[in-house]
């Protein structure tokens, strides 16, 4: 009797975490500017969101940019400092239009600034790092992105609709057996 129930728990709760995350998968550019957004100073290259760094160089040779799932980190490998300008930053872009608005951009974890914070932004498909005129050392920025939930997948709904009736057969036969009792 306990095990019916706990197979139909098991099946609604992984229904509704059944979604990826927001660059799981997906195709983003990453665009280097300075001294402003006019100015391209690298790239545009365009990354596959998977396993391991996808920017080795995100620029001069100083940091690397790894993007997971929900969120981004920048790895600094030495001490120096960013050149004032109206932008020096990079901008990643939603290349195939294939992940939901972005609805918020926070910086999640600092081990790289002692003093100062980079500047963030953002729009539906862009989201902007500016650390004009910050000094840095060896150490992680991580950035934490978020979008609108997506449209369940309709493999979602069936799982919810097969775990919920797992719980009425349970239900049912558990008020069978106490009448009949």
């Amino acid at each position: 009797m306990k095990k019916p129930l706990a197979i139909a728990f098991a099946l609604a709760t992984f229904a509704f975490n059944a979604n990826a995350g927001i660059f799981d998968g997906k195709s983003v550019e990453v665009t280097y500017f300075f001294p402003n957004l006019s100015t391209v100073y690298g790239g545009p290259n365009t990354y596959a969101v998977g396993p391991g760094v996808e920017v080795s160089d995100l620029v001069d040779g100083v940091a690397n940019l790894d993007i997971q799932s929900d969120g981004f980190t920048a790895n600094f490998f030495m001490n120096g400092g960013f050149s004032a300008g109206a932008f020096n930053g990079f901008r990643i872009t939603d290349v195939n239009g294939t992940i939901d608005a972005f609805t918020s951009f926070s910086l999640a974890g600092n081990t790289a600034f002692n003093f100062g914070a980079p500047v963030l932004s953002f729009d539906a498909n862009n989201l902007y790092v500016n650390w004009s005129d910050l000094s840095f050392q060896a150490g992680d920025v991580q950035f934490a992105v978020n979008n609108l939930a997506p449209v369940p997948e309709p493999e979602t709904y069936a799982m919810l609709l097969a775990g919920l009736g797992l719980l009425g057969v349970v239900a049912r036969r558990r008020k069978h057996k106490e009448a009949s009792a």
